[in-house]
């Protein structure tokens, strides 16, 4: 591919190197132009794509913790992430909720006093029923795309909710992480409550 680029920018400058009218005139010259446009616009929308990922990744990585523990999904978090799948972005949240339950919940737990424990605790329980309904929703959807009836001789009807099983299981999966964070904020309550 590289060798290709290099041979369509090398024709498209030597074309521009001859006299401006017999480069309009030259045929070769008019086909090593237009591959050269092609090869610019394409490589210029593959660069803008890249920096719209990186700056999705960043947007998603800086996603205060206190959104996802409520439960909040990627379409909620409105992030410009035009070219990611969903099922990507809800993938990186679970990530995020995992590495916060290893690494900043007992710092959480440590700093927080016992009415801002028993805050947590609700928000957890709201967002496991926030995502338990979610993934219901995604499920519904995915069994009433597969009940769809196909009529041989006619092209399958579309899809209404393309990529909804992996969806809810993204989400179940998210729930389950906070499950576990609230499990350890319910014995952190519990044991302020005992005075240890």
């Amino acid at each position: 591919m590289k060798w290709m680029q290099r041979d369509i920018v090398v024709k498209f400058k030597g074309a521009l190197s001859l006299d401006y009218i017999a480069f309009l005139n030259n045929l070769e010259s008019a086909n090593a132009f237009s591959d050269a446009l092609y090869y610019l616009k394409h490589a210029d929308i593959k660069n803008e794509r890249g920096k719209e990922k990186e700056d999705c990744l960043r947007l998603i990585r800086q996603t205060p913790i206190d959104l996802i523990i409520a439960g909040t999904t990627s379409n909620e978090l409105n992030l410009p992430c035009f070219g990611m799948a969903r099922d990507s972005l809800e993938s990186m949240l679970n990530d995020i909720s995992i590495e916060w339950e290893a690494k900043g919940l007992r710092e959480r737990l440590q700093k927080s006093s016992a009415s801002q424990l028993t805050d947590l605790v609700i928000n957890l329980e709201k967002g496991i029923f926030k995502l338990e309904h979610k993934a219901k929703e995604f499920k519904d959807a995915a069994d009433e795309d597969a009940r769809q009836v196909t009529v041989p001789g006619q092209a399958a009807p579309a899809k209404k909710a393309p990529g909804a099983l992996s969806l809810a299981n993204l989400l179940d999966q998210r729930r389950a992480v906070l499950m576990v964070i609230l499990r350890s904020v319910k014995q952190a309550v519990a044991q302020r409550g005992a005075g240890g």
